[in-house]
C-alpha cells in the first residue's frame, strides 16, 4: 500500500514537471523571428560605432552590434517591429576625418526610418542625422524634417544608399554622391575654424538651427555659437560643397557637377567687412536675362554701405568645362541706401545633368576686393512666352583664339511701349569660355594667333523687321556697354509677333549657323501687352 501511494506521488511529481518544461519551452525555447537588416555608418567609414535599434517610444529593440573597419553592420530586428518606426543609433567609434586624415573620435549618428521603409539596409551620415534630430528632439513630423533638411542644404539622402568616397570603379554613382555630400559636412567643420573631433557638435548645430524653420544662423532670436557659425552658415554650406568637388585629394568619389544638380542657393553672405544679402528680382533666374539686387551692409555696424563699385563674375560648373556670361555694369540704386542693382545675361540654365551656375560678387578691385559666391538655380528656356536669347556665328574669317567660329549672343533686354514698340537687345561677343564682352564700337576682340581687332562703328549695324525678306526694316542704335535700341517697331497689342534681327559687323552679317542668305538673322518671339 506505502508501495502505491509513493508511485502515485512520483507520477504527481514527473507530471508537474512536465507542464513545467512544456510552459518554459513556449517563452524562451521558441525565439520571436527576426529579420538581419545591414547598414553603415560614415562620417567617413566609421569603425568600432555601437549600433542599437529603437522604435518610435525610444525603446531598444535591437542591438547593440558594433560597426566593422568599412563602417558597415548587421542587426538582427524582430519581424513585429519591421512594419513600425524604427530608429538607428550609433555612439562612438573613430574615422579618418576626409579634410585631414586625422583619427577622429565619432559623435553619435543617426537615422530615422519612417513605418515600413526599411526593408534590408540603412544608411546613417550627418545629414540622416540632422533630420533625425529634428524629429526626436524638435518634434517636427518625418515629412516636415525632410522638407527642411531639402530646403537648407539642396538634397534628401537616401537611406538606403551607402557613401563610399571611392574611385568611379569602386561604388556606384548614388553611393559616391552620397559620401560626395557627407565630406561636404567635414569641409564645412574645417572651414568653421573646428577641429575634426567638433563635427558632431556642429551637426548638433546645424538641427538646432534648422528647428526654427530656417538655416539662418540662429534659433528663433539666439545666435548659435560655435567656431565661425554665422547667419550665412547655408550658403557656407554652398561653398563648403563646391570647394570639396574640386578637392581632388580628399575627395575621390569623382563626381561631377551635373551629378549634385542644384545648391540651396544662401542669400547671405559675408567678406572680411561687408555683409552682402542677395534680393531677387521680380522673375526667378533664368535663361536670358535676369535683374536682382545686391544690399551691402558694414559687418560690424549693420550700416548701409553707399558709393562702393560692384563687379559681376558668372561662372557655370559644367561636367566637363566651365565658362561665364556676359553681366552688366552695376549701378547704385540710389532709392534705397546700400542697394546696388545687378543683371546676368544666363546662357543657358542649370539642373541635373546640367551643372550649376556661380555669381562671384567681388566689392572694389585689385587686391583690396571683397568677393562673396551666391550659387542661383536658373531654369531653362523651354519654348513658351517670349524668346530670351539667340545666337548668332561669326564667319570663316570670324575665328577666336582656338580658330573657332565666334559666338555673338544677342538677349531680349525688354520692350518700351509708346505710340510703336522699341525693342531693347544686350549683344555680346565671344573671346573665349570665359571672356563674352559686350559688343559695342571700339570692342577689342581677340582673333587666333594673338592677333586682335576692334569693332568699327561704320561698319557694324543692327536692324529688325517684321519680315524675314526685311522690308521696312527699322536701324536699331548702339547705346554703349553692349546695349542697343531698335525704335518703331509696329508690333500687335497682345498677339506673339516675329521679330527678325539682321547683325552685321565690320561688314560681315552674321548667321544662324550657315552662310545662306535665308539663315542671315536671329528670331525673336515677342508678345507686347502679354507680361512684357
Amino acid at each position: 500500500m506505502k508501495s502505491l501511494k509513493i508511485c502515485r506521488l512520483m507520477i504527481l511529481v514527473l507530471s508537474a514537471l512536465l507542464l513545467i518544461s512544456a510552459c518554459g519551452s513556449s517563452s524562451s525555447d521558441s525565439p520571436a523571428a527576426t529579420t538581419t537588416l545591414t547598414g553603415s555608418v560614415f562620417a567617413s567609414s566609421v569603425s568600432g560605432a555601437s549600433v542599437v535599434v529603437k522604435d518610435s517610444a525610444g525603446a531598444t529593440i535591437a542591438g547593440p552590434v558594433t560597426t566593422s573597419a568599412d563602417g558597415s553592420f548587421s542587426v538582427a530586428v524582430p519581424n513585429s517591429a519591421l512594419a513600425g518606426t524604427l530608429q538607428f543609433q550609433a555612439t562612438g567609434g573613430t574615422y579618418a576625418d576626409e579634410m585631414t586624415g586625422t583619427t577622429t573620435t565619432a559623435g553619435t549618428l543617426a537615422a530615422y526610418a519612417t513605418a515600413g521603409s526599411v526593408t534590408a539596409t540603412v544608411s546613417i551620415n550627418p545629414a540622416t542625422t540632422i533630420i533625425h534630430s529634428l524629429i526626436s528632439q524638435y518634434s517636427k513630423t518625418a515629412g516636415e524634417a525632410q522638407t527642411l533638411f531639402n530646403s537648407s542644404f539642396g538634397f534628401t539622402p537616401d537611406l538606403s544608399v551607402a557613401s563610399k568616397n571611392t574611385p568611379s570603379t569602386g561604388g556606384s554613382k548614388a553611393e559616391r554622391l552620397a559620401a560626395f555630400r557627407a565630406g561636404a559636412f567635414s569641409k564645412l567643420t574645417q572651414d568653421l575654424g573646428l577641429a575634426p573631433d567638433r563635427q558632431a557638435d556642429l551637426i548638433a548645430a546645424l538641427a538646432q538651427d534648422l528647428a526654427d524653420g530656417a538655416l539662418d544662423g540662429k534659433n528663433g532670436t539666439t545666435l548659435i555659437s560655435l567656431g565661425s557659425y554665422t547667419v550665412d552658415i547655408q550658403n557656407r554650406f554652398d561653398q563648403a560643397l563646391v570647394s570639396y568637388l574640386s578637392d581632388t585629394m580628399h575627395n575621390l568619389t569623382g563626381v561631377l557637377p551635373g551629378e549634385i544638380g542644384d545648391l540651396a542657393f544662401g542669400k547671405v553672405a559675408f567678406t572680411t567687412n561687408y555683409k552682402l544679402e542677395y534680393i531677387p528680382g521680380t522673375m526667378a533666374p533664368a535663361e536670358g536675362k535676369t535683374t536682382f539686387k545686391i544690399r551691402v551692409t558694414d559687418r560690424a555696424s549693420g550700416s548701409p554701405v553707399t558709393g562702393l563699385s560692384l563687379s559681376l563674375m558668372p561662372l557655370m560648373y559644367m561636367d566637363d568645362r566651365k565658362h561665364t556670361s556676359p553681366a552688366d555694369v552695376v549701378t547704385e540704386d540710389t532709392a534705397n541706401q546700400g542697394t546696388y542693382n545687378c543683371t546676368v545675361y544666363y546662357l543657358m540654365g542649370s539642373g541635373p545633368d546640367m551643372g550649376f551656375w556661380e555669381i562671384k560678387v567681388t566689392v572694389g578691385s585689385g587686391m583690396s576686393g571683397e568677393s562673396a559666391k551666391f550659387f542661383p538655380f536658373v531654369s531653362m528656356y523651354m519654348g513658351m512666352g517670349d524668346t530670351p536669347k539667340f545666337n548668332l556665328y561669326g564667319g570663316t574669317s570670324d575665328l577666336r583664339s582656338n580658330n573657332m567660329r565666334r559666338f555673338y549672343f544677342l538677349f531680349n533686354d525688354g520692350l518700351t511701349s509708346g505710340m510703336t514698340s522699341t525693342f531693347n537687345l544686350y549683344i555680346a561677343a565671344m573671346d573665349s569660355m570665359m571672356s563674352m564682352p559686350f559688343l559695342t564700337a571700339g570692342t577689342l576682340l581677340n582673333g587666333p594667333s594673338g592677333t586682335t581687332w576692334t569693332v568699327n562703328p561704320a561698319t557694324t549695324s543692327l536692324q529688325a523687321s517684321l519680315s524675314p525678306s526685311f522690308a521696312s526694316a527699322v536701324t536699331g542704335s548702339d547705346c554703349g556697354g553692349g546695349h542697343w535700341t531698335i525704335p518703331g517697331i509696329n508690333l500687335s497689342s497682345g498677339m506673339t509677333n516675329t521679330v527678325y534681327i539682321k547683325l552685321t559687323v565690320n561688314g560681315e552679317v552674321k548667321t544662324a549657323g550657315t552662310s545662306t542668305t535665308a539663315d542671315q538673322f536671329a528670331t525673336f518671339l515677342l508678345s507686347p501687352g502679354m507680361g512684357m
